[in-house]
């Protein structure tokens, strides 16, 4: 076994060194296995979102303005960010129409279309603006995004207004969210338009 461990990995080698060759040899399978063990671990996490059953990431990649990489960074700075969290494992990508008024989409349908991950899952989001007509003014919005993603389908569509009791401004009060928002997400969804209905969460809290 000793002669075999030296032929394989060590090559010809005086006698006397064949035993030492052989514990070195033993201790360097030892740590190639810990470093295998140890890239199993690091690898990304996934986990099933809610029962959507898309299979996420444990971490996204959010393309906002507040870094500002994709809205308004380099387009080689872009790409080598995007090709890293494909690297890393990333598969979520949350992007959205206030992003750097719709640059943040468009950078993302183009590093897409570059790129062509496998595995790729992306969330946009539509703030409805005070309006008479929220269900043709959603409509309208997701039809943009969709336009400069320059994609058929959004995995996640989020409501991206806090949802508030008075409903003030381009706030939504929960009667309009069940009565126009919901309905209109599901329609966009039986047409195909959108995977996944979402809310930011954010708004006031019950009493």
């Amino acid at each position: 076994n000793i002669r075999k461990v030296r032929r394989k990995h060590l090559g010809p080698m005086p006698a006397f060194n064949a035993l030492g060759a052989a514990a070195f040899s033993l201790r360097r399978f030892d740590t190639t296995d810990r470093i295998k063990r140890t890239h199993r671990i690091l690898q990304m996490e996934t986990r099933l979102f809610g029962r959507s059953g898309l299979k996420l990431s444990v971490l996204g990649f959010g393309w906002g303005a507040v870094g500002g990489l994709m809205v308004r960074g380099s387009q080689a700075d872009q790409e080598r960010a995007f090709a890293r969290a494909i690297d890393a494992g990333i598969n979520y990508f949350d992007t959205a129409a206030q992003y750097g008024d719709g640059v943040s989409e468009q950078t993302l349908g183009r590093l897409y279309r570059e790129f062509k991950p496998r595995n790729f899952i992306y969330g946009t989001k539509v703030r409805v603006p005070k309006t008479d007509n929220i269900r043709a003014t959603i409509v309208s919005l997701v039809d943009a995004s969709l336009k400069r993603l320059g994609l058929e389908r959004a995995d996640i569509l989020h409501l991206h207004n806090p949802i508030t009791k008075d409903g003030a401004g381009n706030f939504l009060t929960s009667d309009q969210v069940l009565q126009d928002v919901v309905p209109t997400f599901e329609t966009l969804r039986q047409q195909g338009k959108i995977g996944v209905l979402g809310f930011t969460a954010i708004g006031d809290t019950p009493d």
